[in-house]
């Protein structure tokens, strides 16, 4: 016979069922789709960010009424939003600047992202 001990036989099996197993799974991987990268929508990111770091101090005695009925409509009506330049906006700017310690960086990006996105009110 070719294979002389059991040893050489067990392996060679093991070799054949490790690879026929790899084989199967290859076959069976389920996928998901990818979420929408870089999507912001203002309902579900950018209200919630404004209400928990900016409204304490525009909630609506201020020029600015950051509060929850009042945000998008003060934020695009009075100027604090440029879709053509979004890093030119004012909102970003004032994050950047003045007001850079009230919110996160990553809050900072999700906001530049929702104006690079058309700041839609969705």
């Amino acid at each position: 016979m070719y294979f002389k001990s059991p040893v050489s036989i067990a392996l060679i099996v093991i070799a054949i069922s490790t690879f026929i197993g790899i084989q199967s799974c290859e076959q069976h991987v389920i996928t998901f789709p990818e979420p929408e990268v870089g999507y912001e929508s203002f309902s579900k990111t950018i209200l919630p960010i404004l209400n928990n770091d900016c409204a304490i101090c525009h909630p609506g005695a201020n020029e600015l009424d950051l509060s929850q009925e009042k945000a998008y409509t003060a934020l695009t009506s009075g100027g604090y939003i440029d879709t053509e330049n979004p890093e030119s906006s004012p909102l970003y700017e004032k994050l950047q600047g003045s007001h850079d310690t009230y919110t996160s960086n990553a809050n900072k990006e999700f906001i530049l992202e929702w104006i690079k996105e058309g700041a839609k009110n969705d």
